[in-house]
């Protein structure tokens, strides 16, 4: 057990925005949520092996298209979420998880772990890297249509009349589509808590540590950031085996949003006949140089500010920046058995227009976390 406090702040929205992969929510708004829930109470980060096989754990997310503009959500509408959850769910929930590691994701629960009491943050995840929908987190459970769940979203600018509350029963894919369109409707984005499920399983299908590990890489960058720009990916090349795809600047850069999606590419160059193009589907998806692809999901492809180092969002790139492009192969990352289910591919497959399947399927097959029956 370990008690999460505001440096445990620092380090997850830190270690989170490099595992957001140019999208998993914002760093503001995990400082902001992550900070608040210190302030609150005192949460705890519990381990798997704490847990009885039958106690549920709920997954506790955000929804949406970070680049969109009217986007809204406040700490209550977190709570709230889970509540509908906790009342619509048979048997008793004694944690929360959050459904990927990010910039406001990786502190997911924080705050419901403060203010509900009994309630503790548990060492698993979704995925251990942000993903563009529910379904790639959902452990596998998305290709059974025998899963019935719950999930519930809660967000919109009340002084405009925008926001909105959803309870939805039914399969993982189909609740998934209801809170997207729910989303949509809130201005862009719905806190969200949903899929209620055991330990037992947890221990089998999920990120198992997902949230220690990005407490660890935080740390990692929070160190290195002393020391410059540069450092933070030297301290990523020698402990996560990141590798630059090219440092240069973005020549070309596209972001839309669309159904509730942020799409686009940007095409990065080093002035010497090295190009690089990523797509994105809230996260960046693929990375390709000359026609070949260099890097894919699941593995982490993100951009730095070559000068300090510092993460760039996929919404806050702009043409004409330098930026540093690299990818941190997924082997090295927690995941979860989502990235195993070939259903969860052709709706994001299609958004990007480029395969993924064959290549997360050979990453899923030698990842040293992915816990499998």
């Amino acid at each position: 057990m370990r008690e999460l406090d505001s440096m445990a702040v620092q380090a997850g929205v830190a270690g989170g925005a490099i595992l957001a992969g140019g999208g998993g929510g914002w760093v503001r708004h995990g400082y902001e949520i992550g900070n608040l829930a210190v302030s609150y109470g005192s949460p705890r980060l519990v381990p798997l092996d704490d847990l009885a096989d039958d106690d549920l754990v709920a997954v506790v997310s955000q929804i949406g298209a970070p680049a969109a503009p009217d986007a809204h959500m406040e700490p209550r509408d977190f709570i709230r979420a889970l509540e509908m959850v906790m009342q619509a769910t048979p048997g008793r929930i004694v944690g929360v998880m959050t459904a990927q590691n990010g910039s406001s994701t990786t502190v997911h629960g924080w705050l419901h772990a403060a203010v509900i009491e009994g309630l503790s943050v548990v060492d698993v995840a979704g995925n251990g890297r942000a993903h563009p929908t529910a379904k790639m987190g959902g452990m596998g459970l998305a290709a059974d249509p025998s899963f019935i769940t719950v999930a519930a979203g809660a967000g919109g600018d009340r002084a405009k009349g925008k926001y909105v509350e959803a309870l939805a029963r039914g399969s993982l894919a189909a609740t998934s589509n209801i809170m997207r369109r729910t989303a949509i409707e809130a201005g862009g984005f719905v806190a969200n808590a949903r899929t209620p499920i055991s330990v037992e399983f947890l221990r089998r299908k999920g990120a198992v540590g997902a949230i220690s590990f990005a407490l660890d890489v935080g740390s990692l960058v929070l160190a290195a950031r002393e020391k410059g720009g540069g450092a933070v990916l030297d301290a990523l090349v020698d402990n996560l085996s990141a590798h630059v795809l090219v440092a240069g600047v973005v020549e070309e850069f596209e972001l839309r949003t669309e159904n509730g999606f942020d799409l686009g590419y940007a095409m990065l160059s080093d002035g010497s006949g090295t190009a690089v193009e990523l797509r994105l589907c809230n996260e960046w998806m693929t990375a390709e140089r000359a026609g070949e692809r260099v890097a894919s999901f699941p593995d982490v492809i993100h951009l730095l500010d070559t000068a300090d180092g510092q993460p760039v969002a996929a919404a806050d790139v702009r043409k004409g920046q330098r930026l540093t492009a690299f990818a941190i192969p997924g082997g090295r990352i927690p995941l979860g058995a989502g990235v195993c289910d070939p259903s969860v591919y052709p709706e994001v497959e299609a958004m990007i227009g480029r395969d993924l399947l064959d290549y997360a399927m050979a990453v899923a097959s030698r990842n040293d976390y992915l816990q499998r029956p």
